[in-house]
C-alpha cells in the first residue's frame, strides 16, 4: 500500500515523487480495481455529436462563464485528428445541460493549415479565444502561432484581434500569478516547454522561460500550473516517451525559473488532464490516471496543491469510436473544468467524437476531500 506521510515541502525538497497518497490503492497503480473506486455522481449534457465525414473529430474541449453564459469551444474536422481544414468551433448554455447549435469560431482555414482550440481568456471583460494555427500533419508547423479572437457582442461573432505568440502553442489559457500578471504553458516548433508570462500592458508582450529537460530524457508536454497556498507555483507535465507517471516541477520565483521537473508516482495514461482550485480552496484534479487507457475519467483532490488522494470515478461506461479516423482513442480524456457558483463543470471529449460535459455540485468535491 502506498505510505501515508507528509506532504513535501517544495522549498525543501522539489525533488520529491510524493504526489499522489490514497489507504485503498496499491503501490502499483496497475493493480488498482478501477471499477471498485468510489464514484461521483453527476448530471451528463452532450454539447455536440460528432457526424460521420462532417464533424467525425472533435476534441480539446475548454469551459469558461461569460455574461451569465456557459460557453463552451473545441476542435472539429471532418475525419481526422487535426487535418487540413480543421477549424474551431463553439455553443453556448444558461444551465449547462441544454447546449445552443454550435457555430464555426473562427474562420475558412487556409489552405493545408488547421486551427486548434485552446481556450477562454476573460481580458479587461472581454471575451478572448484563443487558437493556434500551423501546417496540417506536422507536431508542429514552421507557421506556428498563438492567435486571439475576440467577442464582438454586436455583431454577435468572433472577429479576428491579432497574434499573440509567434511559434507558440499554449495548452491552457493565461491564469493571473499573485504579482498580477498572466501566466500560460508554451511549446514551440520543437515542442520545448516553457512559461510565457506576461500580457498585462499588450496582449502579445510575454516572457518566455524554457522548463530545462529531464536527464531521464522524458518527453514533457501538456503542462498545467498552479499556485500553491502559500503563493509559490507549480507545474505538472505529461510525458509522451510512456512512462505513465505525471512529471512534477515547482518555482519560487513566481515563474521566472523552475526546478528540473521530477517524475511523480501519480499514474497517467499518456493524456491530457487538468487541476483547478476551488472557491473552497480544495484543488481538484481531473485526469486518466489508468496507465492502460483514457477510462475512466476520475478526480482527485488535495488540501495543498501538492499530494492529492481519494481517487473516484466521473465517468467509466465501455466505450468506442463510433467512425474509423486517424489517432481515434477510445475513452473520455482531454478535461478541462469550472467552479461557478455552487457547480462543478467537467467537459471533455468522448472517443475523438463527442463533446460532453458532466455537472456536480460542488458539494460533492468537498465532500470526497471530506473522505478518511
Amino acid at each position: 500500500m502506498i505510505a501515508l506521510a507528509e506532504p513535501p515541502d517544495p522549498h525543501k525538497n522539489p525533488a520529491s515523487p510524493m504526489m499522489l497518497r490514497d489507504r485503498s490503492l496499491p503501490d502499483n497503480p496497475i493493480n488498482i480495481e478501477w471499477g471498485k473506486l468510489p464514484r461521483v455522481e453527476s448530471q451528463m449534457a452532450v454539447v455536440f455529436e460528432g457526424k460521420k465525414g462532417v464533424s467525425g473529430f472533435n476534441l480539446h474541449p475548454y469551459l469558461v462563464m461569460y455574461q451569465d453564459l456557459y460557453w463552451a469551444m473545441w476542435s472539429s474536422s471532418p475525419v481526422d485528428e487535426d487535418q487540413a481544414g480543421q477549424q474551431v468551433m463553439y455553443a453556448t448554455s444558461q444551465d449547462g445541460l441544454k447546449w445552443s447549435e454550435a457555430k464555426p469560431l473562427t474562420p475558412a482555414t487556409p489552405s493545408g493549415m488547421r486551427f486548434i482550440a485552446r481556450g477562454w481568456w476573460v481580458r479587461d471583460t472581454k471575451l478572448v479565444a484563443l487558437v493556434s494555427m500551423d501546417e496540417a500533419g506536422e507536431y508542429f508547423g514552421p507557421s506556428l502561432q498563438l492567435r486571439a479572437y475576440e467577442w464582438n457582442q454586436p455583431l454577435r461573432q468572433f472577429r479576428y484581434l491579432q497574434v499573440v505568440q509567434q511559434g507558440a502553442i499554449n495548452n491552457f489559457p493565461p491564469q493571473q500569478t499573485p504579482d498580477g500578471q498572466w501566466m500560460m504553458s508554451r511549446r514551440d516548433q520543437n515542442r520545448r516547454v516553457y512559461m510565457m508570462k506576461g500580457g498585462v500592458k499588450a496582449i502579445d508582450q510575454w516572457t518566455s522561460t524554457l522548463i530545462e529537460p529531464t536527464p531521464d530524457e522524458a518527453r514533457l508536454e501538456e503542462p498545467c500550473w498552479w499556485t500553491l497556498p502559500d503563493g509559490n507555483l507549480t507545474c505538472v507535465l505529461r510525458d509522451n516517451s510512456r512512462s505513465r507517471r505525471l512529471y512534477r516541477s515547482f518555482s519560487t520565483s513566481g515563474g521566472a525559473r523552475w526546478t528540473v521537473p521530477v517524475k511523480t508516482d501519480y499514474p497517467d495514461a499518456t493524456s491530457k488532464f487538468f487541476c483547478t482550485r476551488l472557491f473552497d480552496g480544495t484543488y481538484m484534479m481531473v485526469s486518466n490516471p489508468n496507465p492502460v487507457g483514457r477510462n475512466p475519467l476520475c478526480v482527485s483532490v488535495s488540501k495543498d496543491g501538492m499530494v492529492f488522494d481519494n481517487l473516484a470515478v466521473l465517468i467509466d461506461e465501455r466505450t468506442k469510436p463510433r467512425f474509423e479516423g486517424r489517432a481515434k482513442v477510445a475513452g473520455y480524456q482531454y478535461p478541462h473544468a469550472l467552479n461557478f457558483l455552487r457547480d462543478v463543470m467537467i467537459i471533455f471529449s468522448r472517443n475523438k467524437e463527442d463533446i460532453v460535459v458532466l455537472k456536480l455540485p460542488v458539494a460533492a468535491i468537498q465532500t470526497l476531500s471530506e473522505r478518511k
